[in-house]
């Protein structure tokens, strides 16, 4: 086997090798979830903050009741207790009593609304939390079948890496370092076949000297684009 046809053969490794870390890069960005799922999570987040905000307004109003029930009656037990005679005093009283009835009235239109606004939110936070759930399933499907694809693909880089490594110690020193410096300035593609009298990587009309020196054992290269050329 000729040098050419061996840099041609570590070429073959090497640009598979580069497709298999380009969709190992590409496979490793897809498993970063996507805008859809955290925008889902999100939505479900606020919808149970507001959930959460609504139940401890009603409890509190609740408390506020209570109290204010206590008082009232607190309140009117002294009123009808006939322990008051002063006139002043009983008007205070009385008036005292309207008072925290009108704020318990306020209250209970409040703790109305609060109960209305509650059941919508309940609402809406058992629809984001489906859709939440749903998303997420989906997502970790999605991510499951990633996973395999990465494990496979990780397998058969660690598989070529070793197969690049044996040819790369067949070959010597400075046709190694001529091979990698053309695949770095030619697109990763240093060795290009001799096809119909052109060369393959830069499609230029060979001269006939080019052609006669890729059928002799030393490297040849394309006098156009500088390939190593492989005839045949």
């Amino acid at each position: 086997m000729t040098t050419a046809e061996q840099l041609y053969r570590l070429q073959q490794r090497d640009q598979r090798l580069d497709a298999l870390r380009k969709r190992q890069r590409d496979i490793q960005a897809a498993m970063n979830e996507p805008t859809s799922v955290l925008d889902v999570r999100a939505a479900a987040a606020t919808a149970q903050q507001s959930l959460a905000g609504l139940q401890s307004d009603l409890r509190h109003a609740e408390l506020e009741r209570q109290t204010l029930d206590e008082k009232i009656q607190s309140e009117e037990k002294r009123l009808y207790s006939g322990r008051i005679n002063n006139s002043k005093e009983i008007m205070s009283l009385e008036q005292e009593i309207a008072s925290l009835k009108r704020r318990r009235t306020r209250l209970d239109d409040q703790m109305l609304e609060t109960m209305f606004a509650l059941e919508e939110a309940q609402k809406t936070q058992t629809a984001a939390a489906t859709k939440l759930t749903t998303i997420e399933r989906r997502w970790h499907t999605h991510l499951a079948n990633l996973h395999e694809q990465l494990t496979a693909v990780e397998a058969e880089i660690a598989e070529l890496e070793v197969e690049t490594e044996v040819l790369r110690e067949t070959l010597g020193a400075s046709d190694l370092a001529i091979y990698d410096e053309l695949r770095r300035k030619k697109g990763g593609r240093a060795v290009a076949h001799i096809v119909s009298g052109r060369c393959e990587g830069c499609q230029v009309a060979l001269p006939m000297l080019d052609i006669s020196r890729a059928r002799q054992p030393a490297l040849a290269f394309c006098s156009q684009c500088g390939r190593v050329l492989l005839a045949g």
